[in-house]
């Protein structure tokens, strides 16, 4: 795998990337058991379901996706995104982060290393669409329409 010879040597952290909301188990199991494949292989792996406290149900999803970006910014050096990562807004944000800091991202069943920096375009318009991001955009600047 790709992933093994381009990481081995970095005394590497990895975080897995998935979707989560709307999963029963919160996707914990199919996560865990990507988890252990790269933990015997000889890499740290950074939990993601451990950085957000569910012991009330599912966490409330900014909270989560910020402690889950902390951790991807400060402690990982590399991502493994599950095959439903394209589904999940926070997993989307994931790669993104981790593509605008430099952090390399591979894909759990291939092991080879993406290049998403083309598709991210589509995959962020998927979750916000154009009219949601320019009624942001207009109601931060402050602009008034005109007649």
């Amino acid at each position: 795998m790709y992933i093994i010879e381009k990481m081995k040597n970095v005394g590497s952290v990895g975080y897995v990337s998935g979707k989560v909301s709307g999963i029963a188990d919160l996707n914990a199991p199919k996560s865990k058991a990507c988890q252990d494949k790269y933990v015997a292989l000889g890499f740290r792996m950074i939990d993601p379901h451990t950085l957000v406290d569910n012991s009330e149900g599912e966490a409330e999803w900014a909270s989560a996706i910020k402690a889950c970006v902390e951790a991807l910014v400060v402690r990982v050096d590399f991502v493994v995104v599950l095959d439903d990562w394209k589904d999940s807004r926070g997993a989307v944000i994931e790669v993104l982060m981790a593509d605008a800091v430099g952090i390399p991202i591979f894909d759990d069943a291939t092991g080879n290393q993406l290049e998403v920096r083309n598709s991210l375009y589509d995959l962020y318009m998927k979750h916000y669409p154009i009219n949601i991001q320019v009624e942001h955009v207009v109601n931060k600047l402050g602009v008034k329409e005109t007649e």
